[in-house]
């Protein structure tokens, strides 16, 4: 039940985006990169005053539903919203994204302490990630944390997607824990909370990015930051 204590873990789970990065910061890092390379190729805004990476970090943030949307809507929303001189075509904005934006990943408030304090802990830490093996990692390495994990299981390796059970089986095998030993951490109700209660593990709901849907069984318990997590245990 909610609230309830449980007994301390003998691993955690994390999903990796809008969880482990804060997603915000990361487009603003990005927009920033985005003006240096397309900036020459783009007219002045329309009050004069907004920068390009501003105008940039807001069109990707209306069109990517926190990284859910196809990268295609996203690619579309650029050429179409953004004062190109020239529009750029779609397949440099996709070659420049699949480059540049793993690289840009920036991490969740208080993302090191909590690993750390895991760590101090004894408790295995591992990533279960929907998303392309090469971009997940590279995402990792920016964040610096790749040494800190004891298991790193992404969808595009594996051929299994959350919320299906197999990929959390996988990620239980990494971190060498039975489900009742694990706790699972995410924001998504559906791909993290769900497919972690079908595969039996304590579900961490990080809450401010995706609401709780009314019908589904509540979360097992509920945080507001990373390192609330270490109050649990």
């Amino acid at each position: 039940m909610p609230g309830v204590r449980a007994r301390r873990p003998r691993a955690v789970l994390f999903d990796l985006d809008c969880t482990l990065t804060d997603r915000a910061a990361t487009v603003a890092a990005f927009a920033e990169r985005f003006a240096g390379r397309f900036g020459n190729e783009m007219r002045p805004t329309g009050d004069g005053l907004s920068p390009v990476e501003a105008t940039v970090a807001a069109t990707i943030t209306a069109a990517d539903a926190d990284g859910y949307a196809p990268r295609r809507r996203v690619f579309a929303r650029l050429r179409r919203d953004l004062q190109w001189k020239r529009k750029g075509d779609v397949e440099s904005l996709k070659r420049f994204w699949h480059d540049v934006f793993p690289a840009c990943a920036r991490p969740a408030a208080g993302l090191r302490e909590t690993l750390l304090g895991l760590r101090e802990r004894g408790v295995k830490i591992g990533v279960v990630s929907n998303g392309g093996a090469d971009t997940q990692l590279r995402k990792i390495d920016a964040l610096g944390i790749r040494s800190l994990l004891s298991s790193i299981v992404v969808s595009g390796a594996v051929g299994v997607r959350k919320p299906d059970r197999r990929i959390f089986d996988m990620a239980l095998d990494g971190v060498g824990a039975r489900p009742d030993e694990c706790w699972m951490v995410g924001d998504h109700p559906a791909l993290d909370m769900a497919g972690a209660r079908a595969a039996g593990l304590r579900r961490v709901w990080l809450r401010g990015v995706h609401p709780w849907p009314t019908p589904a069984p509540p979360p097992d318990e509920q945080i507001d930051r990373l390192p609330d997590v270490l109050t649990l245990i």
